[in-house]
C-alpha cells in the first residue's frame, strides 16, 4: 500500500520474530527500543519522555569477543526528571511499570508526549522539565540552546488537553540532541 493512501487514523503495529503483536497505537515509529525500566517503584506513562539510565545500560562490545566484556545489550530507562535531564532515548509507547521491560519510539518517531501547561511552542526543542515524567519546550534553538543532549526533539504540534485526566502533550518529532 502507497503511503500517500495509508490513513493515518489506522493503528500501527510491532511483532516480535514469532509473528506477536508487542505494541499497537497510532505514534509513527521511526526507532523501535526495547527498554527496561529501572525505576525504583514509579511507572514510566505511556506517552512519557525516557532517558537512558546510563549506570545500569549494558553495551556488549560484539568487537572483543575474546574480552570479559559483556556480548549482551541491556537498554535500561527512567522517566524524565528535571529540566536538565539528558540522554534521552523517546517516548514510551505504553505503561512501562519498574523492573518491567517496553516499547520507546525513539528516533524518527513522530508522537505525542506528555508536557506541562506551560509554554509550548512549535518549532522550539522539547525538554525535561521541573516536574517529573513531563517535558516542555526550550527556548528557540540558537547556539547552545537547549543546551547539548537535553532535547528530545522538535515541537510539531502544539499542545493540548487530553481526556478527563488532564494531562497535556504536544506533538513530537523524536531527533535527540
Amino acid at each position: 500500500m502507497h503511503l500517500n493512501y495509508m490513513g493515518y487514523e489506522q493503528q500501527y503495529q510491532l511483532r516480535d520474530a514469532g509473528g506477536n503483536i508487542v505494541w499497537q497505537g497510532n505514534a509513527i515509529i521511526g526507532t523501535a527500543l526495547l527498554i527496561e525500566s529501572t525505576e525504583a517503584s514509579a511507572t514510566i506513562s505511556s506517552g512519557g519522555a525516557v532517558i537512558m539510565d546510563s549506570t545500569n545500560t549494558v553495551l556488549g562490545r560484539d568487537q572483543n569477543p575474546g574480552t570479559s566484556d559483556p556480548d549482551v545489550n541491556r537498554l535500561c530507562g527512567l522517566q524524565v526528571a528535571a529540566a536538565a535531564s539528558v540522554s534521552f532515548l523517546g517516548v514510551a509507547t505504553g505503561n512501562i511499570p519498574a523492573g518491567k521491560r517496553g516499547v520507546v519510539a525513539g528516533t524518527g518517531s513522530l508522537c505525542a508526549v506528555r508536557t506541562t501547561a506551560v509554554g509550548v511552542v512549535i518549532g522550539f526543542g522539547v525538554i525535561g522539565s521541573a516536574t517529573v515524567g513531563l517535558c516542555a519546550t526550550g527556548g528557540a534553538k540558537a547556539a547552545g540552546v537547549p543546551a547539548q543532549g537535553t532535547m528530545l526533539g522538535l515541537c510539531v504540534k502544539g499542545g493540548a488537553l487530553i481526556g478527563s485526566s488532564g494531562f497535556w502533550t504536544c506533538g513530537v518529532l523524536v531527533n535527540q540532541q
